[in-house]
């Protein structure tokens, strides 16, 4: 199973986020903070991802999981990523 590990960081531009199949290390990438929904997304049916961990103040990461959520079910027409909030 793919997993789509992301911390982001409130005040950094660059944010990172990295892809694990069975505990390695598979792509990771940067993308600018102003398009992070959409990447995480985009990327995550780019790798076949099943599941997405977004690590941070609950508060913060809920607006984020919400974003990526309405981006997935408009661009894809469902939402098939599991969302888990760390």
């Amino acid at each position: 199973m793919k997993t789509l590990l992301v911390s982001p960081k409130p005040f950094t531009f660059s944010q990172n986020f990295t892809v694990f199949e069975d505990g390695e290390e598979v792509a990771n990438t940067q993308v600018p903070m102003n398009i992070l929904e959409e990447s995480i997304i985009a990327y995550a049916h780019l790798h076949n991802v099943s599941e997405i961990n977004i690590v941070g103040p609950k508060i913060y990461t809920k607006g984020i999981q919400k974003k990526i959520q309405k981006i997935e079910l408009e661009k894809y027409s469902e939402n098939t990523v599991k969302i888990n909030l760390v």
